[in-house]
Protein backbone atom coordinates (compact mmCIF):
# COMPACT_ATOMS: atom_id res chain seq x y z
CA UNK A 1 0.00 0.00 0.00
CA UNK A 2 1.43 3.30 -1.08
CA UNK A 3 1.10 6.21 0.63
CA UNK A 4 0.24 9.60 -0.17
CA UNK A 5 3.23 10.78 -1.15
CA UNK A 6 3.83 8.24 -2.64
CA UNK A 7 0.81 8.61 -5.22
CA UNK A 8 2.12 12.29 -5.21
CA UNK A 9 5.27 11.20 -7.21
CA UNK A 10 3.93 8.34 -9.42
CA UNK A 11 0.83 11.03 -10.04
CA UNK A 12 3.47 13.06 -11.27
CA UNK A 13 5.30 10.91 -14.06
CA UNK A 14 1.67 9.56 -14.99
CA UNK A 15 -0.27 12.70 -15.64
CA UNK A 16 1.35 14.34 -18.37
CA UNK A 17 1.37 11.04 -20.31
CA UNK A 18 -2.19 10.49 -19.22
CA UNK A 19 -2.82 13.80 -21.09
CA UNK A 20 -1.41 13.01 -23.86
CA UNK A 21 -4.16 9.89 -24.70
CA UNK A 22 -7.14 13.22 -23.77
CA UNK A 23 -5.48 14.91 -26.09
CA UNK A 24 -5.56 12.56 -28.50
CA UNK A 25 -9.30 11.53 -27.96
CA UNK A 26 -9.90 14.88 -27.88
CA UNK A 27 -8.84 15.39 -31.44
CA UNK A 28 -12.18 16.81 -33.41
CA UNK A 29 -13.39 19.21 -30.49
CA UNK A 30 -10.09 21.76 -30.10
CA UNK A 31 -11.06 24.13 -27.61
CA UNK A 32 -11.67 21.15 -25.27
CA UNK A 33 -8.34 19.48 -26.53
CA UNK A 34 -6.32 22.58 -25.33
CA UNK A 35 -8.03 23.18 -22.00
CA UNK A 36 -7.61 19.28 -21.12
CA UNK A 37 -3.87 19.70 -21.89
CA UNK A 38 -3.83 23.01 -19.37
CA UNK A 39 -5.85 21.21 -16.89
CA UNK A 40 -3.12 18.46 -16.52
CA UNK A 41 -0.48 20.61 -16.54
CA UNK A 42 -1.71 22.46 -13.54
CA UNK A 43 -2.64 18.78 -11.73
CA UNK A 44 1.26 17.74 -12.42
CA UNK A 45 2.29 20.98 -10.93
CA UNK A 46 0.41 20.19 -7.83
CA UNK A 47 1.51 17.16 -7.65
CA UNK A 48 5.06 17.61 -8.20
CA UNK A 49 5.09 20.14 -4.99
CA UNK A 50 3.05 18.12 -3.11
CA UNK A 51 6.07 16.62 -1.65
CA UNK A 52 8.58 19.84 -1.11
CA UNK A 53 7.28 19.88 3.12
CA UNK A 54 8.39 16.41 3.38
CA UNK A 55 11.49 17.40 1.53
CA UNK A 56 12.55 19.84 3.72
CA UNK A 57 11.76 17.54 6.46
CA UNK A 58 14.27 15.56 5.80
CA UNK A 59 11.58 12.68 5.31
CA UNK A 60 12.55 10.14 2.28
CA UNK A 61 10.01 9.24 -0.79
CA UNK A 62 10.05 6.84 -2.65
CA UNK A 63 8.22 4.43 -5.16
CA UNK A 64 9.27 1.53 -7.06
CA UNK A 65 8.31 1.14 -10.47
CA UNK A 66 9.76 -2.34 -11.72
CA UNK A 67 12.02 -4.70 -10.31
CA UNK A 68 13.77 -7.67 -11.89
CA UNK A 69 13.66 -11.15 -9.93
CA UNK A 70 17.16 -12.37 -11.41
CA UNK A 71 18.94 -8.97 -9.90
CA UNK A 72 17.10 -7.84 -6.76
CA UNK A 73 19.32 -4.52 -6.95
CA UNK A 74 18.55 -3.79 -10.32
CA UNK A 75 15.11 -1.76 -10.27
CA UNK A 76 13.46 1.39 -11.99
CA UNK A 77 12.53 3.39 -9.17
CA UNK A 78 11.54 7.02 -8.34
CA UNK A 79 12.46 9.75 -5.54
CA UNK A 80 11.73 12.73 -4.48
CA UNK A 81 14.74 15.42 -3.53
CA UNK A 82 15.34 18.86 -3.59
CA UNK A 83 17.33 19.22 -6.98
CA UNK A 84 14.74 16.86 -8.37
CA UNK A 85 11.52 18.44 -6.99
CA UNK A 86 12.83 22.18 -8.25
CA UNK A 87 13.51 20.73 -11.91
CA UNK A 88 9.93 19.13 -11.95
CA UNK A 89 8.17 21.90 -10.47
CA UNK A 90 10.11 24.29 -12.62
CA UNK A 91 9.38 22.25 -15.78
CA UNK A 92 5.42 21.67 -15.22
CA UNK A 93 5.06 25.01 -14.19
CA UNK A 94 6.27 26.41 -17.55
CA UNK A 95 4.18 24.02 -19.09
CA UNK A 96 1.18 25.64 -17.51
CA UNK A 97 2.36 29.15 -19.31
CA UNK A 98 3.47 27.63 -22.67
CA UNK A 99 0.38 25.44 -22.98
CA UNK A 100 -1.48 29.08 -23.29
CA UNK A 101 0.58 30.83 -25.24
CA UNK A 102 0.91 27.11 -27.66
CA UNK A 103 -2.52 27.74 -28.05
CA UNK A 104 -2.75 31.50 -29.40
CA UNK A 105 0.58 31.19 -31.44
CA UNK A 106 -0.46 28.01 -33.57
CA UNK A 107 -3.89 28.85 -33.88
CA UNK A 108 -2.52 32.21 -35.13
CA UNK A 109 -0.66 30.88 -37.43
CA UNK A 110 -3.27 27.91 -38.43
CA UNK A 111 -0.67 25.56 -37.47
CA UNK A 112 -1.29 21.65 -38.95
CA UNK A 113 -1.46 18.55 -36.70
CA UNK A 114 -2.36 20.49 -33.49
CA UNK A 115 -3.00 17.46 -31.87
CA UNK A 116 0.14 15.66 -32.16
CA UNK A 117 1.60 18.77 -31.51
CA UNK A 118 -0.18 18.87 -27.63
CA UNK A 119 0.13 15.40 -27.77
CA UNK A 120 3.87 15.02 -27.83
CA UNK A 121 3.76 18.19 -25.90
CA UNK A 122 2.16 16.12 -22.86
CA UNK A 123 4.54 13.01 -23.62
CA UNK A 124 7.78 15.74 -23.42
CA UNK A 125 6.64 16.66 -20.26
CA UNK A 126 5.79 13.08 -18.69
CA UNK A 127 9.46 11.92 -19.46
CA UNK A 128 10.99 15.10 -18.41
CA UNK A 129 9.26 14.60 -14.67
CA UNK A 130 11.17 10.57 -14.75
CA UNK A 131 13.90 12.11 -15.41
CA UNK A 132 13.32 14.74 -12.82
CA UNK A 133 12.10 11.81 -10.38
CA UNK A 134 14.47 9.06 -11.39
CA UNK A 135 16.39 7.39 -8.35
CA UNK A 136 18.95 5.49 -10.61
CA UNK A 137 21.07 6.52 -13.57
CA UNK A 138 18.67 3.36 -15.19
CA UNK A 139 15.75 4.61 -14.65
CA UNK A 140 16.85 8.11 -15.14
CA UNK A 141 18.01 6.30 -18.80
CA UNK A 142 14.43 4.87 -20.03
CA UNK A 143 12.39 8.35 -19.50
CA UNK A 144 15.73 10.14 -21.08
CA UNK A 145 15.07 8.13 -24.62
CA UNK A 146 11.02 8.76 -24.21
CA UNK A 147 12.33 12.67 -23.89
CA UNK A 148 14.21 11.90 -26.99
CA UNK A 149 11.66 10.34 -28.98
CA UNK A 150 8.81 12.26 -28.38
CA UNK A 151 11.03 15.33 -28.83
CA UNK A 152 11.27 14.51 -32.58
CA UNK A 153 7.64 15.32 -33.87
CA UNK A 154 7.74 17.92 -32.62
CA UNK A 155 11.02 19.55 -34.14
CA UNK A 156 10.02 18.60 -37.88
CA UNK A 157 6.43 19.67 -36.82
CA UNK A 158 6.47 22.31 -40.34
CA UNK A 159 7.52 18.98 -42.32
CA UNK A 160 9.57 21.10 -44.47
CA UNK A 161 12.93 19.86 -45.81
CA UNK A 162 14.74 22.00 -43.38
CA UNK A 163 12.37 20.55 -40.47
CA UNK A 164 13.18 17.54 -41.99
CA UNK A 165 17.18 17.94 -42.19
CA UNK A 166 17.09 19.30 -38.61
CA UNK A 167 14.99 16.10 -37.10
CA UNK A 168 17.42 13.70 -38.26
CA UNK A 169 20.57 15.66 -37.08
CA UNK A 170 18.67 15.47 -33.81
CA UNK A 171 18.31 12.09 -33.97
CA UNK A 172 21.53 11.84 -34.63
CA UNK A 173 23.36 13.41 -31.75
CA UNK A 174 20.67 12.46 -29.11
CA UNK A 175 20.69 8.68 -30.04
CA UNK A 176 24.30 8.77 -29.79
CA UNK A 177 24.90 10.50 -27.24
CA UNK A 178 21.99 7.50 -25.28
CA UNK A 179 23.92 5.06 -26.56
CA UNK A 180 27.30 6.23 -24.97
CA UNK A 181 24.50 6.66 -21.96
CA UNK A 182 23.94 3.28 -22.02
CA UNK A 183 27.38 1.64 -22.46
CA UNK A 184 28.59 4.08 -19.10
CA UNK A 185 25.52 2.64 -17.13
CA UNK A 186 26.61 -0.91 -18.24
CA UNK A 187 30.06 -0.60 -17.18
CA UNK A 188 29.12 0.86 -14.09
CA UNK A 189 27.12 -2.36 -13.50
CA UNK A 190 29.52 -4.95 -14.60
CA UNK A 191 31.95 -3.21 -11.83
CA UNK A 192 29.74 -2.30 -8.92
CA UNK A 193 26.32 -3.77 -9.22
CA UNK A 194 22.67 -2.58 -9.10
CA UNK A 195 23.51 -0.26 -6.26
CA UNK A 196 26.54 1.46 -8.16
CA UNK A 197 24.21 3.42 -10.04
CA UNK A 198 21.85 4.79 -7.12
CA UNK A 199 22.07 8.21 -6.45
CA UNK A 200 22.88 9.47 -3.66
CA UNK A 201 23.99 13.31 -2.13
CA UNK A 202 27.65 13.77 -2.31
CA UNK A 203 28.20 10.93 -4.43
CA UNK A 204 27.44 6.87 -4.01
CA UNK A 205 29.87 5.12 -2.07
CA UNK A 206 29.86 1.84 -4.16
CA UNK A 207 31.98 3.75 -6.67
CA UNK A 208 34.79 3.95 -4.70
CA UNK A 209 35.53 0.06 -4.66
CA UNK A 210 35.26 -0.43 -8.06
CA UNK A 211 38.83 -0.05 -10.19
CA UNK A 212 39.56 3.81 -11.44
CA UNK A 213 39.59 2.41 -14.87
CA UNK A 214 36.01 1.49 -15.07
CA UNK A 215 35.13 5.12 -13.25
CA UNK A 216 37.13 6.99 -15.81
CA UNK A 217 35.67 5.24 -18.79
CA UNK A 218 32.04 5.20 -17.28
CA UNK A 219 32.28 9.03 -16.43
CA UNK A 220 33.40 9.84 -19.78
CA UNK A 221 30.99 8.08 -21.42
CA UNK A 222 28.41 9.51 -19.21
CA UNK A 223 29.77 13.20 -19.65
CA UNK A 224 30.07 12.64 -23.72
CA UNK A 225 26.29 11.35 -23.31
CA UNK A 226 24.48 13.87 -21.21
CA UNK A 227 26.19 16.52 -22.67
CA UNK A 228 24.81 16.10 -26.24
CA UNK A 229 21.18 17.28 -24.67
CA UNK A 230 23.43 19.66 -22.54
CA UNK A 231 24.71 21.45 -25.57
CA UNK A 232 28.59 21.20 -24.54
CA UNK A 233 30.80 21.85 -27.51
CA UNK A 234 31.40 19.98 -29.72
CA UNK A 235 28.64 18.31 -29.13
CA UNK A 236 26.02 21.86 -29.71
CA UNK A 237 25.15 21.26 -33.84
CA UNK A 238 21.76 19.97 -33.07
CA UNK A 239 20.70 22.91 -31.52
CA UNK A 240 20.74 25.87 -33.30
CA UNK A 241 19.14 23.79 -36.36
CA UNK A 242 16.37 22.59 -33.92
CA UNK A 243 15.42 26.04 -34.23
CA UNK A 244 13.32 25.49 -37.13
CA UNK A 245 10.67 24.14 -35.01
CA UNK A 246 7.73 26.60 -34.21
CA UNK A 247 8.38 28.82 -31.46
CA UNK A 248 6.88 27.52 -28.27
CA UNK A 249 8.93 24.50 -28.85
CA UNK A 250 11.94 25.88 -28.88
CA UNK A 251 11.24 27.39 -25.59
CA UNK A 252 10.26 23.71 -24.79
CA UNK A 253 13.91 22.72 -25.79
CA UNK A 254 15.75 25.74 -24.40
CA UNK A 255 13.84 26.48 -21.12
CA UNK A 256 11.37 23.40 -19.86
CA UNK A 257 12.58 20.20 -20.29
CA UNK A 258 15.02 19.23 -23.08
CA UNK A 259 18.38 21.37 -22.98
CA UNK A 260 17.37 21.40 -19.25
CA UNK A 261 16.79 17.67 -18.97
CA UNK A 262 20.90 16.97 -20.24
CA UNK A 263 22.27 19.74 -17.47
CA UNK A 264 20.08 17.45 -14.68
CA UNK A 265 21.77 15.00 -15.50
CA UNK A 266 25.53 16.00 -15.24
CA UNK A 267 24.35 16.97 -12.21
CA UNK A 268 23.40 13.87 -11.52
CA UNK A 269 26.55 12.50 -12.04
CA UNK A 270 28.79 15.31 -11.11
CA UNK A 271 26.99 15.44 -7.65
CA UNK A 272 24.89 12.35 -7.02
CA UNK A 273 26.91 9.63 -8.53
CA UNK A 274 30.28 10.16 -8.48
CA UNK A 275 30.31 12.87 -6.06
CA UNK A 276 33.07 15.69 -5.64
CA UNK A 277 35.60 13.28 -3.61
CA UNK A 278 35.62 10.73 -6.19
CA UNK A 279 35.74 13.21 -9.37
CA UNK A 280 39.11 14.98 -8.03
CA UNK A 281 40.63 11.38 -7.55
CA UNK A 282 40.33 9.74 -10.95
CA UNK A 283 40.68 13.56 -12.56
CA UNK A 284 37.94 14.17 -14.44
CA UNK A 285 36.96 17.70 -12.31
CA UNK A 286 39.61 19.81 -14.73
CA UNK A 287 37.74 18.13 -18.28
CA UNK A 288 34.50 19.33 -16.84
CA UNK A 289 35.81 22.84 -15.60
CA UNK A 290 37.53 22.66 -19.14
CA UNK A 291 34.74 21.86 -21.68
CA UNK A 292 32.27 24.22 -19.58
CA UNK A 293 34.32 27.41 -19.46
CA UNK A 294 35.25 26.50 -23.18
CA UNK A 295 31.36 26.32 -23.81
CA UNK A 296 30.96 29.63 -22.44
CA UNK A 297 33.29 31.34 -24.33
CA UNK A 298 32.29 29.72 -27.80
CA UNK A 299 28.43 30.19 -27.12
CA UNK A 300 28.74 33.48 -26.72
CA UNK A 301 31.08 34.54 -29.27
CA UNK A 302 28.98 32.69 -31.65
CA UNK A 303 25.69 34.00 -30.28
CA UNK A 304 26.77 37.97 -30.96
CA UNK A 305 27.00 37.47 -34.51
CA UNK A 306 23.73 36.27 -34.76
CA UNK A 307 21.12 38.44 -36.06
CA UNK A 308 18.39 35.45 -36.36
CA UNK A 309 16.19 35.90 -33.13
CA UNK A 310 16.11 32.43 -32.66
CA UNK A 311 19.76 31.48 -33.89
CA UNK A 312 20.99 34.47 -31.20
CA UNK A 313 19.27 32.65 -28.21
CA UNK A 314 20.34 29.41 -29.56
CA UNK A 315 23.89 30.30 -28.93
CA UNK A 316 23.11 32.00 -26.38
CA UNK A 317 21.40 28.96 -23.85
CA UNK A 318 24.52 26.91 -25.15
CA UNK A 319 26.44 29.45 -23.39
CA UNK A 320 24.29 30.06 -20.64
CA UNK A 321 24.09 26.42 -19.42
CA UNK A 322 27.42 25.86 -19.60
CA UNK A 323 27.15 28.06 -15.92
CA UNK A 324 25.98 25.37 -14.31
CA UNK A 325 27.89 22.86 -15.41
CA UNK A 326 30.93 25.16 -14.43
CA UNK A 327 29.55 25.48 -11.17
CA UNK A 328 29.06 21.69 -10.52
CA UNK A 329 32.83 21.32 -11.78
CA UNK A 330 34.20 23.55 -9.53
CA UNK A 331 32.47 21.89 -6.26
CA UNK A 332 35.41 20.25 -3.54
CA UNK A 333 35.58 17.98 -1.14
CA UNK A 334 36.06 20.50 0.95
CA UNK A 335 33.43 23.03 0.11
CA UNK A 336 30.81 20.13 0.36
CA UNK A 337 32.45 18.71 3.23
CA UNK A 338 30.93 16.32 6.45
CA UNK A 339 29.67 19.62 8.01
CA UNK A 340 26.37 20.61 9.08
CA UNK A 341 25.23 22.57 6.12
CA UNK A 342 26.85 20.57 3.28
CA UNK A 343 26.10 22.56 0.95
CA UNK A 344 28.72 24.53 -1.75
CA UNK A 345 27.50 27.92 -2.59
CA UNK A 346 28.45 26.41 -5.94
CA UNK A 347 24.96 23.71 -5.52
CA UNK A 348 23.23 26.29 -4.78
CA UNK A 349 24.43 28.46 -7.84
CA UNK A 350 23.36 25.51 -10.30
CA UNK A 351 19.93 25.28 -9.21
CA UNK A 352 19.46 28.93 -8.92
CA UNK A 353 20.12 29.11 -12.39
CA UNK A 354 18.42 26.21 -13.65
CA UNK A 355 15.02 28.83 -12.10
CA UNK A 356 16.74 31.96 -13.31
CA UNK A 357 17.44 30.91 -16.96
CA UNK A 358 14.49 28.87 -17.60
CA UNK A 359 12.25 31.88 -16.98
CA UNK A 360 14.53 34.61 -18.77
CA UNK A 361 15.06 31.96 -21.67
CA UNK A 362 11.32 31.19 -22.18
CA UNK A 363 10.41 35.09 -21.82
CA UNK A 364 12.85 35.77 -24.44
CA UNK A 365 11.91 32.87 -26.64
CA UNK A 366 7.66 34.19 -26.44
CA UNK A 367 8.82 38.11 -27.48
CA UNK A 368 10.78 36.74 -30.48
CA UNK A 369 7.68 34.54 -31.62
CA UNK A 370 5.44 37.42 -30.69
CA UNK A 371 7.41 40.29 -33.02
CA UNK A 372 7.71 37.48 -35.51
CA UNK A 373 3.41 37.07 -36.05
CA UNK A 374 2.61 40.67 -35.25
CA UNK A 375 5.53 42.06 -37.60
CA UNK A 376 7.06 39.31 -39.85
CA UNK A 377 10.02 39.99 -38.71
CA UNK A 378 12.62 38.11 -37.78
CA UNK A 379 15.72 39.44 -37.61
CA UNK A 380 17.31 42.07 -34.89
CA UNK A 381 18.44 44.13 -37.46
CA UNK A 382 15.18 44.65 -38.64
CA UNK A 383 13.87 45.98 -35.38
CA UNK A 384 15.35 49.20 -34.79
CA UNK A 385 12.14 51.90 -34.26
CA UNK A 386 9.44 49.67 -33.86
CA UNK A 387 7.18 49.66 -30.85
CA UNK A 388 8.29 53.13 -30.18
CA UNK A 389 4.47 53.31 -27.43
CA UNK A 390 5.32 50.18 -25.99
CA UNK A 391 5.42 49.72 -22.56
CA UNK A 392 8.79 50.66 -20.44
CA UNK A 393 8.23 47.43 -19.15
CA UNK A 394 7.57 45.07 -21.45
CA UNK A 395 11.02 46.09 -23.14
CA UNK A 396 13.35 45.94 -20.25
CA UNK A 397 12.71 42.88 -18.20
CA UNK A 398 13.64 39.76 -20.51
CA UNK A 399 17.54 42.05 -20.59
CA UNK A 400 17.13 42.30 -16.77
CA UNK A 401 16.64 38.58 -16.10
CA UNK A 402 19.33 37.97 -19.01
CA UNK A 403 22.15 39.92 -18.14
CA UNK A 404 21.75 39.60 -14.47
CA UNK A 405 21.35 42.97 -13.38
CA UNK A 406 20.26 43.61 -10.19
CA UNK A 407 17.28 42.98 -8.69
CA UNK A 408 16.84 40.14 -10.71
CA UNK A 409 18.60 36.90 -9.42
CA UNK A 410 20.16 36.36 -12.82
CA UNK A 411 22.99 38.03 -10.85
CA UNK A 412 23.54 36.34 -8.22
CA UNK A 413 24.00 32.92 -9.46
CA UNK A 414 27.62 34.72 -11.24
CA UNK A 415 28.17 36.13 -7.72
CA UNK A 416 28.50 32.53 -6.06
CA UNK A 417 29.97 30.69 -9.09
CA UNK A 418 32.65 33.08 -9.05
CA UNK A 419 32.99 32.80 -5.27
CA UNK A 420 33.54 29.33 -5.29
CA UNK A 421 35.77 29.17 -8.05
CA UNK A 422 37.63 31.74 -5.47
CA UNK A 423 38.04 29.20 -3.29
CA UNK A 424 39.37 26.75 -6.32
CA UNK A 425 42.08 29.13 -6.95
CA UNK A 426 41.85 27.95 -9.76
CA UNK A 427 43.77 30.03 -12.75
CA UNK A 428 41.29 29.06 -15.60
CA UNK A 429 38.11 29.86 -14.08
CA UNK A 430 39.67 32.89 -12.40
CA UNK A 431 41.56 34.38 -15.46
CA UNK A 432 37.91 34.02 -17.00
CA UNK A 433 35.66 35.56 -14.61
CA UNK A 434 36.15 39.06 -15.36
CA UNK A 435 35.01 38.56 -18.80
CA UNK A 436 32.38 35.56 -18.67
CA UNK A 437 30.55 35.76 -15.71
CA UNK A 438 29.39 39.54 -15.93
CA UNK A 439 26.88 40.18 -19.20
CA UNK A 440 28.30 37.86 -21.36
CA UNK A 441 24.44 36.80 -22.23
CA UNK A 442 23.67 38.95 -25.24
CA UNK A 443 19.90 40.11 -24.76
CA UNK A 444 17.43 39.52 -27.94
CA UNK A 445 18.08 43.22 -27.84
CA UNK A 446 21.17 44.83 -27.43
CA UNK A 447 21.72 48.16 -25.70
CA UNK A 448 22.00 49.90 -28.95
CA UNK A 449 19.36 48.80 -30.69
CA UNK A 450 16.20 50.48 -29.42
CA UNK A 451 14.13 47.66 -30.41
CA UNK A 452 11.14 46.97 -28.75
CA UNK A 453 7.42 44.96 -28.38
CA UNK A 454 5.01 46.19 -31.20
CA UNK A 455 2.17 48.65 -29.91
CA UNK A 456 -0.23 45.90 -30.74
CA UNK A 457 1.42 43.76 -28.48
CA UNK A 458 1.39 45.90 -25.44
CA UNK A 459 -0.49 45.67 -22.65
CA UNK A 460 -3.27 48.06 -21.85
CA UNK A 461 -3.78 49.42 -18.57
Amino acid sequence: MIDSGQAALLGTVAAPFLGALIVIALRNHPNARETSSFIVGIATFLLAVYNVPAVFKGQSVTVALALMSSHPQLQLSLWADGLGLLFAGLASFLWIITTVYSAGYMRGLKEHALTRYFACFSLVIGATMGVSLAQNLLTLFIFYEILTISTYPLVIHKETEEAFRAGRKYLIYTLGGGAAILVGTLALLAAGGGNSITFVAGGNQTLGSIPLEFARVAFVLLFVGFGVKAALVPEHGWLPSAMVAPTPVSGLLHAVAVVKAGVFGLLRILLFLYGPTLLTSIGMQDLVVGVAVITILVGSLFALVQDNFKLRLAYSTISQLSYIVLAAGVLTPLALGNTAVGVSAAIIAAAFLIVAHAFGKLTMFFVAGAVNVETGKSNVSELDGIGQNARRNDRILPRYIEYGWTPSHGRLHRKMVSFDSFLERRFLVDSTRSSLLRGSEPSLFPPNQSASFPSTLRWNN
